[in-house]
């Protein structure tokens, strides 16, 4: 079984990814009237940090223009905090427009920049995007580019200063930012704030005796300074790679080691000058630093079978492992970060929780509001026709109205032809087959006596029976002709066969999807027509980077496996109840029960009735009502709107064995790949996407779900939708999915 779901999809890349704040996709955060822009929004390229700072103070304008500051007043109308290029282009747009602005910078402006190595290379990606930003970014030099900005931005308003930290503060004028600033008592007021400092948080430290040794340093500024030295260098990304290269060329006796088993994370270009320049002698991969001492270092190898330990003589170490999210000052602001369950978290989610219960509990029979309802005769028991006398439409209602609403917002948000053509396509799946056609079309066909006699009744008796004589029809179970079992049982867990209903499913799921699967993935059905991923990419939408990651989380996604497995084996119990001869007896129970009725005992326990300890543990309590709906709606706010859909549906993951064969990918451009990890961060099925990236290979992880977010993030069009032919090669969508493939040459 191990060996099933290793290649099934434990086999694939996972991580846990970097804590950010969370915001959206205007760079609100969770603090009122503070907006977060540059590399603390997950991306280090300057033309998206020029871009995010003029985008802040765009939008907040509006709010400010909404109350304006008295003319006397000495509070700013935006305080900036942050002196890098984000901060600086937001200050630039701050003089455009006329705002009373100033610049809070602990070091110097710039500094960041100022830090690079001389000589730095600047890329300008996209090269013809042109982000409309107040600061232009010139130059293709680390000097050139720094003339550039300091030419731009000579007179704006800046004082160093160090925050401490800023809060909202309500007043009669719509409220206004208290800013607090370390070593001073009175605080400074704004009406909104940017924070744009960066991930200026502590360098990440090596963990090993020797690290806070002074020959251990954590940036290289001039590489010139080391030669003839003996230099270590300690890190797999870009910059650790470029910082080995330029100490080599600038005559160091460079080794440069990495725990991963290789460069994932850097630039074809830099892989290949590392292995032809510094030779694979000096380069240790799989590697962690054991020990540093004044004449050496300890690396201790991991090859798969034992650990051995290599000592080199060396004069520096140069550590180039990142540095940490400024995540202590976030704290101090109250600002959410991702990945972070602290109280409040676990509050708001339970009151999420208890919500969607109620409301659960109300609109299912048996539930304590239900019956509360009824006893009361309240709406909607007080209305005559049958249609609108369920709670369940008035559900359905809201459901529906909902993915039109925040489908429309996500059309208006997210301006691509990939993006506009799949919402339609979730709201009109669910509107007219899910929602008009059982509420509406099929009973107004009923009521013009359509099924009261010929062909159309024999149809209707199969499809649509009545539970009784006289009463209504069940036209609730058209909604089977767009969920498949077994994601809707309830057509084919039938007390007598519905045979009808039967040879429907038998063909969707185990023809019509497979081979939807097979050509375009799993994410044609989850994607384009399930009502869940209809909820889940609308409503959803801008909760997909609260999906956590990594190693455990996808462990969990087996738990869709478990429940497939269960639901196949009630399907077996009720086919043996209905087609097993009452002759089989079982011997262990001295003949006295037959097959058919064990088995049926066992299916309808397990399906409706199982208790334990006064629990239900039966599948329509547990998986219906608990995972698909308290659970998978409940936590639409806190681990984003994918959580039933990667964790526990049955039919998702069946598909998740058909999309093993698939031929569907998403292709990366390796040579474009900023490691950035905005494809992994927006996944709101978890999926770590840049592994497939940095290395130039195709993604097939079959949890995808083609919703196209992580293609549409990428700042330098790595990705892109596509179809591995049988010679191997890539055909690509037409459908545009990211807007720099609009252009000819795919740079925006």
């Amino acid at each position: 079984m191990l060996r099933y779901f290793n290649w099934l999809h434990l086999q694939f890349p996972a991580a846990r990814l970097e804590s950010l704040p969370v915001i959206d996709d205007e760079g609100k955060s969770s603090l009122k009237g503070v907006r977060i822009t540059g590399d603390l929004r997950g991306n280090a390229l300057l033309k998206t940090a020029t871009h995010s700072g003029t985008q802040a103070v765009n939008s907040l304008n509006q709010e400010i223009q909404e109350n304006p500051r008295q003319p006397d007043s000495p509070e700013l109308d935006i305080a900036i905090l942050g002196g890098g290029v984000s901060g600086i282009s937001a200050a630039l747009r701050c003089k455009e427009l006329g705002l009373k602005y100033k610049v809070f910078e602990a070091n110097e402006l710039l500094s960041t920049i100022r830090n690079f190595p001389k000589g730095k290379p600047i890329y300008r990606y996209p090269l013809s995007w042109d982000p409309g930003a107040a600061l232009k970014i010139e130059g293709d030099s680390k000097e050139a580019l720094l003339d550039a900005i300091e030419t731009q931005a000579s007179d704006i308003v800046w004082e160093k200063a160090k925050i401490e930290h800023v809060a909202w503060e309500r007043s009669k004028d719509g409220g206004r930012v208290r800013i607090q600033l370390f070593g001073v008592k009175e605080p400074l007021y704004a009406r909104r704030a940017i924070i744009a400092i960066g991930k200026a948080g502590a360098y990440r430290l090596l963990d090993c005796p020797g690290a806070k040794l002074p020959k251990v340093v954590h940036r290289l500024y001039d590489p010139t300074e080391y030669k003839g030295k003996r230099v270590l260098v300690v890190g797999g990304g870009d910059s650790a790679a470029e910082a080995a290269l330029n100490l080599n060329r600038a005559g160091a006796k460079v080794t440069i080691a990495h725990r991963g088993s290789r460069f994932e994370r850097i630039k074809e270009n830099l892989a290949l000058g590392l292995k032809q320049e510094l030779g694979e002698a000096n380069i240790y991969l799989s590697t962690q630093l054991a020990w540093v001492t004044e004449s050496g270092v300890t690396l201790r190898t991991d090859d798969g079978k034992e650990l051995k330990d290599t000592q080199i003589d060396n004069d520096i170490v140069i550590a180039q492992i990142g540095r940490e999210a400024p995540a202590p000052f976030l704290k101090r602001c109250k600002i959410a970060i991702t990945g972070t369950f602290d109280l409040k978290f676990f509050a708001t989610m339970a009151v999420a929780l208890a919500v969607i219960t109620a409301i659960y509990s109300w609109k299912n029979d048996g539930g304590y509001l239900n019956t509360l309802f009824v006893e009361k005769n309240w709406f909607p028991y007080n209305l005559t026709h049958p249609t609108f006398k369920s709670p369940g439409f008035f559900y359905e209602l809201l459901y529906t109205g909902t993915i039109i609403t925040f489908g429309i917002r996500r059309i208006r948000r997210r301006k691509t032809e990939y993006i506009t053509k799949q919402t339609l396509s979730l709201m009109a799946f669910q509107t007219v087959p899910l929602f008009l056609m059982p509420y509406f079309i099929l009973p107004w066909l009923g009521d013009l006596g359509l099924f009261d006699s010929g062909f159309m009744h024999s149809v209707a008796n199969e499809l649509f029976p009545r539970p009784e004589e006289g009463a209504p029809r069940e036209y609730w179970r058209s909604v089977g002709f767009v969920l498949a079992w077994p994601l809707f049982l309830w057509n084919v867990f039938t007390p007598s066969p519905m045979t009808g209903w039967l040879i429907i499913s038998l063909i969707q799921t185990f023809v019509l999807i497979p081979l939807l699967v097979w050509k375009f993935g799993k994410g044609v059905y989850c994607g384009w027509i399930c009502s869940c991923g209809a909820l889940a990419e609308t409503l959803g939408d801008m909760h997909r980077k609260k999906m956590p990651h990594g190693r455990g989380w996808n462990t969990l996604n087996i738990s869709g496996q478990i429940i497939l497995f269960i639901s196949l084996g009630l399907l077996v119990l009720r086919a043996a109840g209905w087609y097993l001869p009452d002759t089989w007896k079982l011997a262990w129970l001295s003949g006295e029960v037959s097959v058919r009725e064990w088995s049926e005992t066992l299916w309808v326990q397990g399906l409706v009735a199982a208790e334990a300890w006064g629990f239900p543990i039966n599948y329509y309590k547990v998986v219906d009502y608990f995972l698909s709906g308290i659970i998978g709606i409940g936590l639409y706010f806190h681990f984003s709107g994918r959580s039933w859909c990667r964790f526990f549906c049955p039919l998702a993951s069946l598909m998740n064995f058909y999309a093993r064969f698939s031929r569907f990918r998403i292709f990366p451009e390796k040579s474009k790949c900023i490691s950035c990890a905005a494809c992994s961060t927006t996944c709101h099925q978890g999926i770590h996407v840049m592994a497939f990236a940095v290395e130039g290979k195709p993604m097939n992880d079959p949890q995808c779900v083609r919703c196209s977010a992580c293609v549409n993030a990428c700042p330098t069009g790595v990705l892109q939708f596509g179809e591995l032919l049988p010679d191997g090669t890539a055909k690509l969508d037409k459908l545009i999915a990211n807007p720099l493939h609009a252009t000819k040459d795919g740079t925006g």
